[in-house]
């Protein structure tokens, strides 16, 4: 039989003759860690080193390894984080902890779009948060958050976060905002006067909540039903007593 130093040998040998070389991650602690833990099988992880490691873990195919740094992320999970580790589960295909993200920002959704991790989450993961049904959030809020990322996106692009910019990196993402659902002074007040709308929209949103015939809008207007609420009894069934 092997000894362990021998089978770790063995292990480290495939990983080598699979992908040419073992360039596990540009941080060379990251690095470290990994071949400790092939050797020792000691799990030492840290916030902000966690999904480097989950990364390495995920392309050299060390399930249990990728285990615990999704069990570090789900007890580790809150509202100012919940964004960017959406984006990060649903990049490593990982449902339960993408599940967890999703309950804590359906239920903190404000905390969550107003963090600075949401200005971090790549394209398709904010439209995914804008067509969420049970955000419990005002639409004023929402709409704010996505000027942010918008800003945060037109600086990673090297763009001037410019009106016209950011309603380009934005794309369709912008049509996902439930516009109608705020109140006619939230959106006097926010939306009609962040230049990022044209003349159009904004002249046809303003007859929306007031004309009689209302036109057709390019927003979706129904507002977002938001979380159910739960229901408790106080006392239980005449049956259990």
């Amino acid at each position: 039989m092997l000894n362990r130093s021998a089978f770790v040998k063995y292990k480290i040998a495939v990983l080598f003759s699979s992908y040419g070389a073992l360039k596990i991650y540009p941080n060379p602690s990251i690095s470290l860690f990994f071949i400790r833990y092939m050797y020792s099988d000691e799990i030492e992880l840290a916030a902000d080193t966690v999904l480097a490691t989950l990364y390495a873990a995920k392309k050299y195919l060390v399930s249990a390894l990728a285990r615990a740094c999704v069990g570090f992320l789900e007890t580790s999970l809150e509202a100012r984080n919940a964004c960017v580790l959406l984006s990060q589960s649903r990049l490593f295909e990982e449902p339960e902890l993408t599940q967890r993200c999703w309950e804590v920002i359906d239920a903190q959704a404000e905390l969550a779009l107003r963090s600075e991790g949401f200005t971090e989450i790549d394209l398709p993961t904010l439209e995914h948060i804008l067509q969420r049904e049970t955000l419990n959030v005002k639409e004023a809020v929402v709409f704010q958050a996505i000027l942010g990322w918008a800003d945060a996106e037109c600086r990673r692009q090297g763009l001037t976060p410019l009106s016209q910019n950011q309603r380009s990196v934005l794309g369709k993402a912008l049509h996902l905002v439930r516009l109608p659902s705020m109140t006619l002074q939230e959106f006097a007040d926010g939306a009609a006067q962040s230049n990022i709308l044209t003349l159009e929209e904004t002249h046809n949103i303003f007859l929306w909540y007031t004309a009689a015939t209302k036109p057709v809008l390019g927003f979706p207007v129904e507002p977002r039903k938001g979380l159910m609420p739960q229901r408790c009894h106080r006392f239980q069934s005449s049956a259990y007593r």
